[in-house]
């Protein structure tokens, strides 16, 4: 399993680092575009609660971000050094109920984001752990199954 570590200061403005380093890995995985954009946008959400809510932007605070994968999966870890959060990510709502129902205003969407994007989350007091199966969608009928990257 391949590992990288990152920490950035709790400053919005550097989420952006954080994201274009996931974006080569994914690259080099060849990682399909649906794969991406949901570890992306899971990643965005859990840097963002991590400086706004954990750190609560403060920037003598750091977070520490860990990515661990191989062409089967990619977990992300991101650890603040707020107070902490709940330990269990909230539950996906109903067909029947809408993020408005579910959560107060402002508060809880970027959890119900993340659960609805990545296979597993893990809340721990100040760390949230997150897992991706990189599965990839099949080829258009009559197109060959493109093999693995080297």
């Amino acid at each position: 399993m391949n590992v990288l570590s990152m920490k950035i200061q709790s400053r919005v403005g550097m989420i952006e680092s954080v994201v274009e380093a996931f974006t080569s890995i994914a690259q080099s995985l060849a990682v399909s575009e649906e794969n991406r954009w949901d570890i992306e946008i899971s990643l965005r959400e859990a840097l963002a609660n991590a400086i706004l809510h954990g750190n609560h932007k403060d920037e003598s605070k750091s977070v520490t971000v860990r990515f661990l994968w191989d062409e089967k999966q990619f977990i992300l870890s991101i650890k603040d050094q707020g107070e902490g959060t709940s330990s269990t990510p909230p539950p996906l709502p109903t067909a029947e109920e809408t993020p408005e129902d579910f959560f107060p205003p402002l508060h809880g969407r970027g959890k119900l984001i993340i659960a609805s994007k990545m296979d597993k989350s893990i809340y721990q007091r100040r760390k949230i752990g997150l897992g991706r199966l990189l599965r990839n969608p099949p080829p258009p009928p009559g197109q060959p199954t493109p093999s693995p990257p080297p």
